[in-house]
């Protein structure tokens, strides 16, 4: 072959390589391929998510929102991840996608919706008592939450009777606490479905949840190959934010010394609530808190000869233990979290047994504002110190970024 035949050839070859994605679709896929990726959707080309949108493409679960285009960074709402896991459940049980038509008068998600209510997969919006996920008919268009979609994903598998096999080893989230569906959000993690949106795993449950994202879980639910394996770095409050250590003193609270692990959680929270620029409004905003929300009930009680028996201490301990690791609680401050609750039923039967139950309440938080107001407080060296602006940027990028 003359050089510039092989000139020729050598080129064409290359056109073919940067035209034709790579293959997605693989030998272990739990769905059969029901489409052929033809060519690639320009906005995901050479992105992180390229691959798992062919991937979603070729399974028949999820669209390009044109020919050419994604849209990774699009919402999607509760109809649409419904009609999606339809598909899914579908796909799992027949190998087909295809969903019946919407009859005259009902809405175009109606089929799938009566699909996964038929198949104990979404609960009515009336029904109470399920601890399946579920959304009323105003709440359709709306943005879907990633917890919202993991219970569905969830569910959808159990109906199916796929079972994901565990590659980690994670039991607990640093954003995620008292969720219905943690169980289904660890799983998932220990699946190689989600890994957290940074080291510590943090899952953002309350975000609303993109294509992309959406995308990614599902090629990786459907393809095994793609599933991911990681170790999470475990969250310290006091270590990763503050730079402190948990006994060092930051107020004085009428003389008693607060710890940055008792007063770092509200000062971390506040700061990422005012941002950057307002670093000494959002510590004076959580020392105004703190003060009002917690230290008033244990000096309300003080003031009342109120003081938790043995028995309610124990029931403290034993309530803080989930709590411990929630956003770098230690166990100290889950604690102490769990003590203001109990002192809180006990200040308002307190209450009630002197003021009766129409004036209880009136003068129980008039009597917890006036506290708070009285409450001494000076901050200690540490935190006159402390470079809240560092603070700030540690904390954003921290599980407390993604704190409901």
């Amino acid at each position: 072959m003359k050089k510039n035949g092989i000139r020729a050839f050598l080129t064409a070859i290359l056109i073919v390589a940067i035209t034709i994605p790579a293959a997605a679709y693989g030998d272990g896929t739990l769905i059969p391929q029901q489409k052929n990726y033809q060519s690639a959707f320009a906005d995901t080309a050479g992105t992180w998510c390229d691959l798992y949108a062919q991937t979603c493409y070729e399974a028949g679960l999820m669209d390009g929102k044109s020919a050419a285009q994604f849209d990774s960074t699009g919402t999607l709402t509760n109809a649409q991840i419904t009609v999606i896991c339809a598909r899914l459940l579908s796909l799992l049980r027949n190998g087909d996608r295809t969903l019946p038509q919407a009859q005259e008068g009902e809405t175009w998600y109606q089929p799938a919706y009566d699909l996964l209510v038929s198949g104990g997969i979404l609960a009515e919006p009336d029904d109470d008592q399920s601890g399946l996920p579920s959304f009323a008919p105003w709440q359709a268009g709306s943005p879907a939450d990633r917890d919202r979609f993991v219970a569905l994903l969830s569910e959808t598998l159990s109906a199916a009777n796929v079972s994901l096999p565990s590659i980690n080893s994670v039991s607990s989230l640093p954003d995620v606490v008292h969720d219905t569906w943690l169980p289904a959000i660890l799983t998932f993690y220990n699946a190689g479905i989600l890994s957290g949106k940074d080291e510590y795993g943090s899952f953002a449950p309350y975000d609303h949840l993109n294509r992309g994202q959406a995308a990614a879980m599902l090629a990786r639910i459907v393809d095994p190959d793609q599933r991911l394996t990681f170790t999470l770095k475990s969250f310290d409050l006091c270590r990763d934010v503050l730079g402190l250590s948990p006994d060092m003193v930051l107020v004085y609270a009428d003389g008693e010394p607060i710890t940055a692990e008792l007063f770092g959680s509200q000062l971390a929270t506040s700061l990422v609530q005012w941002g950057k620029s307002n670093t000494q409004k959002a510590q004076q905003d959580a020392i105004r808190i703190w003060v009002t929300y917690s230290q008033s009930y244990f000096t309300l009680a003080k003031n009342h000869g109120i003081s938790l028996t043995d028995q309610q201490t124990a029931d403290a301990q034993e309530s803080s233990r989930e709590e411990i690791g929630f956003l770098g609680y230690t166990k100290a401050y889950a604690l102490r979290l769990q003590e203001r609750i109990q002192l809180d039923s006990l200040l308002k039967a307190f209450y009630t047994q002197q003021y009766g139950d129409k004036a209880a309440m009136l003068n129980y938080n008039r009597d917890l504002a006036a506290v708070a107001q009285a409450i001494w407080i000076e901050p200690a060296p540490a935190l006159k110190t402390l470079d809240l602006n560092a603070v700030w940027a540690r904390a954003m990028a921290s599980p407390y970024a993604y704190a409901g």
